[in-house]
């Protein structure tokens, strides 16, 4: 016997990336979805969910699918707002940001923000679109299907430090961060750097009293020498600062690569940076113009 995750997989087409509009489904379903909002404002305000919106599946493809309904009894959904042409922003399309997600579909353009993500039981879910006659799902073009799952990863690569790392590791963040974006500015479009990411090794998670660590900044391919020798050096800086103020010792082998010069085996060990703060901070537009909800 199937599970209702591969009912709605198999039967339906939910997987990851698919998306519908929200016109399927009445006031009263999607106002009882608005509860499983993560912040409690927003719950319970069917303003939150237009009727020109779509929604899109964000689970993954084996959790959809999975055969125990109790382990994995929910998907997840994102509300993807209708948006205005002038309102792109590359940052969002090419997955670079990991709050909002922009893509188009039959000619229009959409947002997804991860502050609007619906958690829907799965068995609720099938049985809700039982009831709607002429369910379809909405044509996504193949580059916006592979950009989904890696747009939800961004999210899931970045780790919580100990506390008693960060208080050496935000303040010297803080003080260097300026200079490396300056440095990684690309000059035709400062929009865009050079840092691919920035990566961090601690020898444990756990809080104690001593750390060993690495950072690693990831570069674009097309990185030019000078670019690439400075990013170095600053992040020598920064590994070196971490280590005097704190005691920890700084093991790091190499401070920055070209993404075409680093296998994969050797960033395994590494996890990513939230660098969110530092821009929220500095009130740069790392997710475009602010758009009405």
């Amino acid at each position: 016997m199937l599970s209702c995750g591969q009912k709605l997989f198999k039967d339906w087409g939910i997987s990851q990336a698919a998306c519908f509009s929200v016109e399927h489904f009445s006031e009263e379903i999607l106002l009882k979805w608005t509860e499983s909002f993560a912040k409690p404002e927003y719950r319970n305000d069917i303003k939150k969910i237009r009727s020109s919106s779509v929604l899109m599946v964000i689970s993954q493809n084996c959790d959809i699918a999975a055969r125990n309904d109790e382990s994995e009894s929910c998907i997840e959904l994102v509300i993807c707002k209708k948006i205005r042409e002038k309102d792109l922003y590359p940052l969002n399309q090419f997955v670079r940001s990991t709050r909002l997600f922009q893509f188009s579909v039959n000619g229009s353009y959409y947002q997804a923000s991860s502050e609007y993500i619906l958690t829907i039981e799965k068995s609720q879910f099938i049985s809700t679109l039982s009831f709607i006659k002429n369910f379809q799902l909405l044509p996504l073009e193949d580059q916006y299907i592979n950009a989904v799952p890696l747009w939800r990863a961004n999210r899931y690569s970045r780790i919580a430090l100990p506390d008693k790392f960060n208080e050496h590791l935000l303040p010297c963040l803080s003080s260097y961060g300026d200079n490396l974006t300056d440095i990684s500015r690309i000059k035709d479009n400062p929009s865009l750097s050079y840092i691919r990411a920035i990566y961090i090794y601690l020898n444990t998670l756990e809080e104690a009293s001593h750390y060993h660590f690495e950072l690693f900044a990831l570069m674009h391919h097309s990185t030019p020498d000078e670019i690439l020798t400075q990013t170095q050096n600053h992040i020598e800086e920064l590994a070196s600062e971490i280590e005097s103020k704190s005691g920890f010792k700084d093991e790091s082998e190499l401070y920055a690569d070209r993404e075409n010069n680093t296998y994969v085996s050797y960033l395994t060990r590494f996890a990513k940076l939230n660098l969110d703060y530092i821009s929220l901070s500095n009130q740069e537009e790392d997710v475009g113009p602010e758009l009405p909800c």
